[in-house]
């Protein structure tokens, strides 16, 4: 067995390889995960010894692993524990003392309820849908012509004279808009989002000013006509002449946060009818040899289920609550998901007498039904000297996958099931049904008791699909992590959606 100590692991950090532990004593070491587990702690690969290199189970900050797991789309789901753990996944079943819930490793887990915390539904995960500025063809307007793409693709869009230029990027209701912007002596951009790029005089729409006096964002529309969200003067950003600038843009509920450099600078509220246009107009109106850069503008599909938990008011710890699409909020005692039975079609039945109708009457002037006629007499004759054995052995043959087999009429089918959860409220007499596919998200009652005190997780794991898992201890079993979670139990998680392990303290309930 070898050892190596920290002092010495800065000789192979330049090792190429797709995994990389930290210490904590910062130093960083590349190489493949073999093993870690309480008994054996951390065994790694490296590409620099011929032998595993072991690393006590506490002595490392931070372990990046190889996530080859892709995005789920189906995981549309977050349950959210009352430790702050989140599981990705989908919600199967819901009952008074605890609900089943498909992630993880494909599997349903059963988690009471008073563990849980909080449901996020309708969450998907954000796509790039527009990268740019690059190539200009795909814009129209005069910037198209007055502006040039600097050498320096960092760099970006560089404009020196006015000018403006247009594009349909498909924004869609719920955005999240990117930007940086770089100028040699003072700022002047202004960027127009969620236009409709239509010829009228009178627009609505929104815009981002970033000038040498601040950063104004204005909402433009019939009535009011011009509409103040936001005006800051004061901006250290710009002592560096330079920023990063981020709009998630919610449509639905009519809000706007503005990130500058990363960090959320406001919150904006927009009360007005929703803009309905997808564009982005650049203008710059500034003539001077202050030369501005506009890079890294991108826009992504974003679910907003997070911005409506910000907007929401906190819940009560007495009742569960549900909240929908438009943000209406249903309170009181959640009582199970009902899915509705059935509704059975009614039995198709086969025409009578087909046969009795003439087919010569249907056939056109110039065709000879008789012979037509004779024709499937003779195949039906030659089908019927069919051995008994080739015939039995059709019956079992499964059909063309290109042949859609007639329903039968015994068998009645069934549409969807809907779902509803059940809520019972304390200002009606009857049970609510709301829809399952217009919750946005419930926050359960927290009046139960979830005994975990005294209980303080080594590791924390950052899984694919947002999520994040806490655990007493971990070992590696092949392609599989096997957890001791201080809620959940034991539970497995495949180590291919890992993306990160974080090793917390060194505090456990023996130590104390």
């Amino acid at each position: 067995m070898m050892i190596f100590r920290p002092l010495f692991l800065f000789l192979t950090a330049s090792a190429a390889s797709a995994e990389v532990i930290t210490l904590k004593s910062d130093d960083r070491f590349h190489g493949e995960l073999l093993q870690i587990s309480p008994e054996e702690g951390l065994v790694i690969q490296s590409p620099r010894s011929p032998e595993p290199i072991h690393f006590r189970a506490d002595s490392f900050s931070h372990l990046d692993l190889e996530n080859t797991a892709e995005i789920d789309p189906t995981q549309t789901e977050r349950l959210v524990l009352t430790n702050g753990d989140i599981l990705p996944g989908r919600l199967t079943s819901l009952d008074e003392e605890q609900l089943r819930y498909k992630g993880l490793a494909g599997g349903d887990i059963t988690v009471p309820r008073k563990l849980v915390s909080t449901l996020r539904f309708g969450i998907k995960p954000q796509a790039l849908s527009y990268e740019g500025p690059a190539p200009l063809e795909k814009w129209t307007g005069s910037g198209v012509n007055n502006w040039v793409l600097s050498e320096d693709t960092a760099d970006g869009l560089l404009m020196l004279e006015p000018g403006e230029m247009q594009q349909d990027v498909g924004l869609g209701k719920q955005f999240i808009l990117q930007f940086d912007l770089k100028w040699q002596e003072r700022p002047s951009i202004r960027l127009y989002f969620c236009d409709d790029l239509s010829d009228k005089a009178e627009k609505d729409r929104y815009y981002i000013d970033i000038n040498s006096g601040g950063i104004q964002i204005r909402r433009e529309s019939l009535e009011p006509r011009w509409h103040t969200l936001l005006s800051l003067s004061q901006i250290e950003s710009f002592d560096d002449n330079q920023i990063s600038v981020e709009l998630r843009v919610n449509r639905l509920v009519g809000s706007i946060e503005l990130f500058l450099d990363g960090k959320l600078i406001r919150i904006m509220r927009d009360t007005a009818k929703p803009t309905q246009g997808d564009g982005l107009v650049i203008v710059r109106s500034r003539s001077d040899n202050s030369a501005s850069y506009l890079s890294n503008l991108k826009a992504y599909t974003w679910d907003a289920v997070s911005q409506l938990e910000l907007l929401e008011e906190p819940a009560s710890e007495d009742v569960d609550s549900l909240v929908n699409a438009e943000g209406e909020r249903m309170s009181g005692a959640l009582l199970g998901l009902e899915r509705e039975e059935p509704t059975p079609q009614a039995p198709v039945e086969e025409p009578e007498n087909l046969q009795e109708e003439p087919a010569a009457k249907e056939a056109p002037e110039d065709e000879e039904p008789v012979e037509e006629n004779k024709k499937a007499a003779t195949e039906e004759a030659e089908n019927e000297t069919t051995s008994e054995d080739q015939a039995a052995e059709e019956d079992s043959t499964p059909e063309s996958p290109n042949e859609e087999a007639a329903p039968s009429p015994q068998v009645a089918t069934t549409q969807e099931r809907p779902s509803f959860f059940l809520l019972k409220s304390p200002f009606a007499d009857e049970l609510k049904k709301i829809p399952a596919n217009d919750t946005r998200i419930i926050y359960f009652s927290q009046s139960g008791e979830a005994s975990q005190e005294n209980v303080f997780p080594k590791y924390e794991l950052d899984l694919t699909n947002d999520g994040l898992v806490s655990a007493r201890s971990i070992t590696l079993n092949g392609d599989q992590l096997m957890l001791e979670h201080h809620l959940l139990g034991s539970i497995t998680v495949p180590r291919s959606a890992v993306k990160a392990i974080r090793y917390l303290n060194e505090l456990s309930n023996d130590d104390e």
